[in-house]
């Protein structure tokens, strides 16, 4: 990935990075992303429960989980708000059934 490659150290935000990404494509940036976080904090969203997958399947093969975070919000009906809902990377692999259910709006 490009943009990773520029940037040795620091932050980089990216807005869904899987968005017009063929799906096959989804593998390879979600293994670049991990492999790049060693020395930069990278922030991104995403509605694609196959990119988390990837992202959180990388994150646990190069032992990494515990430097992901997965920040959650979720429209609460009953109190008419927004909730935010933190889970380590290791809590998110966990239940990313339950994660993708609702990414998928089901």
């Amino acid at each position: 990935m490009i943009i990773l490659t520029l940037v040795e150290k620091g932050i980089l935000i990216m807005e869904g990075p899987d968005v017009n990404l063929h799906p096959q494509y989804m593998d390879l940036k979600a293994r670049s992303l991990i492999q790049g976080i060693k020395n930069r904090q990278v922030f991104l969203s995403t509605h694609s429960s196959e990119f988390l997958d990837y992202l959180l399947e990388y994150g646990n093969h190069l032992d990494v989980l515990e430097r992901i975070n997965i920040h959650r919000l979720n429209y609460r009906n009953d109190l008419k708000d927004i909730e935010l809902e933190t889970l380590t990377g290791s809590q998110a692999l966990s239940r990313l059934d339950d994660i993708s259910t609702d990414l998928r709006g089901i």
